[in-house]
């Protein structure tokens, strides 16, 4: 994932900076799932391979805000929202449970969707100017969850084929722990 802003930080009030965003967000999704198992009843060996390869395209606004506590610590909470139009292709291949040398499912789906994102990020900051202020140094730790609404389409596709409806497809959950640091000059 990509994203390009322009924004402008401002003081509200003493302790607290916000700063509001635009931008561009870009970006490529790949999923692959392959399985091999064993049928218990009939010792077949089964199989199921599947794959989704999408990019995509679009805006996105964010508002960042950074409260100053003092003795060069901060805490902050960004959050961010992005529509954006995506092109997915997906392929599944599957083999016959009765039969196993045929294949029941060889299926390739061409999706053009338009979809959302969502981003909360947040954590504390340390950060330092030196050199009569001319240079400055940050260290950060903090937390994000990232959601990519209805990307689940390997699963939702195959419901697709096989029983005739197609519910909304699961979201695509990104979260864990950041560490950033940083030197402007």
């Amino acid at each position: 994932m990509v994203d390009l802003f322009l924004s402008r930080p401002f003081y509200s009030g003493r302790s607290l900076i916000c700063n509001y965003a635009i931008g561009l967000n870009a970006g490529k999704i790949d999923q692959n799932i392959n399985v091999d198992y064993v049928r218990v009843s009939n010792d077949n060996p089964l199989f199921f391979e599947s794959s989704l390869n999408s990019w995509f395209l679009g805006p996105v606004a964010k508002i960042e805000s950074k409260f100053i506590f003092g003795y060069n610590f901060s805490y902050y909470l960004d959050a961010s929202a992005s529509i954006f139009y995506q092109d997915s292709k997906v392929k599944i291949l599957l083999n016959n449970p009765s039969n196993y040398l045929t294949i029941l499912d060889n299926a390739k789906n061409k999706l053009n969707l338009v979809n959302s994102n969502l981003t909360i990020s947040t954590g504390l900051n340390w950060g330092s100017y030196f050199s009569n202020e001319r240079y400055h140094f940050f260290i950060s730790a903090g937390y994000e969850m990232r959601n990519y609404f209805n990307q689940n389409l390997i699963v939702e596709l195959n419901g697709l084929r096989r029983n005739g409806y197609m519910q909304e497809a699961g979201s695509l959950y990104m979260h864990g722990l950041i560490a950033k640091m940083g030197f402007d000059f």
